[in-house]
C-alpha cells in the first residue's frame, strides 16, 4: 500500500484504517512495543490510555496534552499523535512494507476517527484500539483513574455545560498495589480511609500519586513503590494537582482543616 498527498492515496489510507480490526492492533501495538526506543514507549502509553478514559474516547489535541501531562500542548500532542500512527504502519504487522510520504501529523487516522466542531478538531478513538488495548492489558475499563481536571465548555441552546474528563494514562498496576501493601488505604494527607467510611468491599479502594510526573521523565523508568508512591484520596489528590500544580504531601497536608482531620481520626479509629 503506498500513502502520500493524492486524494486517491488519502482516501485509500483511511479505507485501509476502517479495514483494520482489533486483532490487527493487538499485534500492531506489540510489534510497536518491541521495536519503540524508550521515550516512544512511554508516550504510547501516556496517550493512547488518556485518551481511551476521555468521556466519549473523544479528545481534541490541547485536551490530550493536559490529560497526559504532555508539555507543548496542541503542537507537540499532534506531532507525537502522527509519529506514533507511522509507527504503527512501519511495525510490518498488519500492513506489510507501507510507503510512508504523509506529513506526519496525517497518521492520525491509524488510532481515530476525526470531525472538525466549534471546539476544535475531535479525535474518537477507534473502538479496535479500544478494544485492543483491553486485551493487552494497557487499560482496564474498571479502574479509576486520578481527577486531572480538564474542563470542557460546550455550547448548547440552554446555555453551555462543564465536563470534567479524568487523568487516564496507562500506569503499572502492579506498583499501584505494591504501594497500597506497604503504606496502606490510608490517605497519607488527611487520613481518610474508604474501608473504614463505606465498608469492606471498599477497604482497599484509594488513589495512588506519583511523586514525579510522568511528563517529566523522558523514558521508561522503574517505579519504587516507596520513594516514588503515595496513597490519596481523590479529594487530596485533586488539591494535589489543582491549578495544574504537582504541590508536595507537605504542603497539601498543611491546607487540610485541622478540625476536619480529627473528625477523621476518630472514624478510622478502631474503637
Amino acid at each position: 500500500m503506498s500513502v502520500g498527498n493524492t486524494d486517491e492515496q488519502t482516501d485509500e489510507f483511511l479505507n485501509w484504517c476502517d479495514s483494520l480490526t482489533t486483532r490487527d492492533y493487538v499485534d500492531g501495538l506489540s510489534a510497536m512495543s518491541d521495536r519503540a526506543t524508550p521515550g516512544q514507549r512511554s508516550r504510547l502509553h501516556q496517550l493512547l490510555p488518556a485518551q481511551y478514559f476521555a468521556p466519549g474516547r473523544t479528545v481534541t489535541a490541547g485536551q490530550l496534552a493536559k490529560l497526559a501531562e504532555i508539555p507543548g500542548g496542541m503542537p507537540t500532542v499532534n506531532l507525537m499523535y502522527g509519529r506514533l500512527g507511522r509507527l504503527f504502519c512501519e511495525s510490518d504487522v498488519p500492513t506489510n512494507n507501507a510507503e510512508i510520504e504523509e506529513a506526519e501529523h496525517s497518521w492520525w487516522p491509524v488510532w481515530s476517527d476525526g470531525e472538525q466542531t466549534a471546539d476544535g478538531f475531535l479525535w474518537m478513538m477507534r473502538p479496535q484500539v479500544a478494544e485492543a488495548m483491553e486485551l493487552l492489558g494497557w487499560v482496564s475499563p474498571s479502574e479509576t483513574r486520578l481527577p486531572e481536571e480538564v474542563v470542557i465548555a460546550k455550547k448548547y441552546v440552554e446555555g453551555s455545560v462543564r465536563r470534567v474528563i479524568v487523568n487516564a494514562y496507562e500506569r503499572d498496576r502492579a506498583a499501584r498495589q505494591a504501594c497500597i501493601d506497604h503504606f496502606g488505604a490510608n490517605c497519607v494527607v488527611c487520613g481518610f480511609n474508604f474501608g473504614k467510611a463505606y465498608g469492606v468491599d471498599v477497604a482497599d479502594f484509594i488513589h495512588v500519586h506519583h511523586l514525579r510526573l510522568l511528563s517529566e521523565i523522558a523514558e521508561e523508568y522503574e517505579v519504587d513503590r516507596i520513594a516514588d508512591l503515595r496513597p490519596v484520596c481523590p479529594n487530596c489528590h485533586s488539591m494535589i494537582h489543582h491549578g495544574g500544580e504537582n504541590r508536595s504531601i507537605e504542603a497539601v497536608r498543611s491546607m487540610f482543616n485541622p478540625k476536619l482531620r480529627d473528625f477523621l481520626s476518630v472514624l478510622n479509629s478502631d474503637s
